[in-house]
């Protein structure tokens, strides 16, 4: 269904979305390395061009994901309210209820780094997936601390069969934890907001990104 001038795009789209939902499949690259189907890709578009036609084949292909990460989600939410009324209540040596750790593969683009980590500990090796509507929300997301700049995690990400990322803190109130990243992510912008989001050329990570330009409309 995709017009002429649409189809690179429409299948690099597909790429990003075959790789997550074929997150256990495995590659001999011929240097003898195994890779994963990690992609980062990235839609230039002039506003108004639409582009948010590529926004289908993910409404399409992640539904049955999408209802997974929606009950996961419920549940995670019941965890805390239990949690928050067992430490509220009087009654001493009641038991704080169990952490059911559900697996929630779709996570935002403005997203903590121990939140991130989070997710993907609990993936249990399956890839997860950020799909951004707005190339503005990663360099908002990146401005808002330390605690989301997560440029490094991608290119880690993106490396072979997933690198090792981790962090340790001493503060309970942290989350401290070591894997293997498996991420993809696909975004979408306007030419200037794509240069707002990947602005450091030098940092390894645009050398990792498949960048697609549409045709104006």
């Amino acid at each position: 269904t995709a017009p002429e001038d649409f189809q690179p795009a429409t299948i690099m789209t597909c790429l990003v979305i075959c790789g997550f939902l074929g997150s256990r499949l495995r590659a001999v690259y011929i240097d003898g390395e195994l890779q994963a189907p990690s992609f980062i890709v990235n839609i230039i578009a002039p506003a108004a061009s639409g582009k948010s036609f590529l926004l289908r084949i993910p409404n399409i292909c992640l539904a049955k994901i999408r209802e997974q990460d929606r009950k996961a989600r419920e549940q995670e939410a019941e965890y805390q309210r239990e949690l928050k009324r067992v430490k509220n209540s009087r009654q001493k040596n009641k038991e704080f209820p169990q952490d059911p750790c559900p697996i929630i593969r779709e996570v935002p683009a403005k997203i903590s780094v121990a939140m991130l980590l989070k997710r993907m500990v609990q993936a249990q090796g399956l890839h997860l997936i950020s799909i951004t509507a707005e190339a503005d929300t990663l360099t908002a997301s990146n401005k808002a601390g330390a605690w989301s700049q997560k440029t490094d995690i991608y290119r880690v990400a993106i490396d072979n069969d997933g690198g090792t990322y981790g962090q340790d803190y001493l503060s309970d109130t942290s989350y401290s934890a070591t894997c293997q990243m498996r991420y993809n992510m696909l975004t979408l912008g306007t030419p200037r907001a794509m240069d707002r989001a990947f602005y450091d050329t030098e940092d390894g990570l645009i050398s990792r990104c498949l960048m697609v330009e549409l045709p104006s409309q």
